[in-house]
C-alpha cells in the first residue's frame, strides 16, 4: 500500500485501530518517526475512550504534543482523529465529531461538515480553540495539547438550523 492510499484509509475510516496500526508498522519499516505519533494517538484514544484519569494521559500527551510540534502540519492533519468540540447538541443533526470525516477545503485547517452545514476549525492550541468557540464555532484541537473534556464552552450566538423535536 503507498503512503496515500494509508492516508486515503485512515480519513475513511479514522478509528480503525488495524489500519493505524498497520501504517505505524508501515512508517516504522521506512525509518519514518512518525510511526509513534499514530501509536500515540491510538493509545490516547482508547485511553480517553476508557475514562482514564486525566494523570494517566498527561505523559502519553506531553510526548504526543513534543512529536507532533515537529512534524508537517498538513500531514497531521490528515491522521489526526480528534474529536470536534463547541458542536450545539440541540439541532437534530449532529457533527460526525471526528475531523478526519469532514470534508476538506482549500484551507487545510478547515473543514465542513455536511451535516450542520457549519465549518470546523483545527485549532494548534486549546487558548486559539476558547477564541474561536467564543465566536460561536465549531472547533477541533490536536491531541497533543493537556486537554480535559468540556474544556471549551461554545459563546452565545443565534445559529440557523432545524431544532431537534424533543
Amino acid at each position: 500500500m503507498s503512503h496515500e492510499a494509508f492516508l486515503k484509509q485512515i480519513q475513511a475510516h479514522p478509528w480503525d485501530d488495524l489500519t493505524r496500526a498497520v501504517y505505524a508498522d508501515w512508517l516504522e519499516a521506512s525509518g519514518d518517526g512518525r510511526a509513534e505519533i499514530v501509536r500515540l494517538q491510538t493509545q490516547l484514544h482508547k485511553m480517553v475512550a476508557a475514562d482514564a484519569h486525566p494523570g494517566a494521559t498527561k505523559p502519553v500527551r506531553r510526548r504526543l504534543n513534543h512529536l507532533t510540534s515537529e512534524v508537517d502540519l498538513l500531514w497531521l492533519v490528515k491522521i489526526d482523529p480528534t474529536k470536534i468540540d463547541a458542536c450545539d447538541p440541540k439541532f437534530e443533526f449532529e457533527c460526525p465529531k471526528a475531523w478526519a470525516m469532514l470534508e476538506p477545503t482549500d484551507d487545510p485547517l478547515v473543514r465542513h461538515c455536511h451535516q450542520c452545514s457549519q465549518k470546523v476549525y483545527y485549532c494548534l492550541s486549546v487558548r486559539q480553540a476558547h477564541e474561536r468557540a467564543r465566536w460561536g464555532q465549531c472547533v477541533a484541537v490536536r491531541m497533543g495539547p493537556h486537554r480535559r473534556p468540556g474544556d471549551i464552552k461554545r459563546g452565545r450566538r443565534r445559529r440557523m438550523g432545524r431544532i431537534a423535536v424533543r
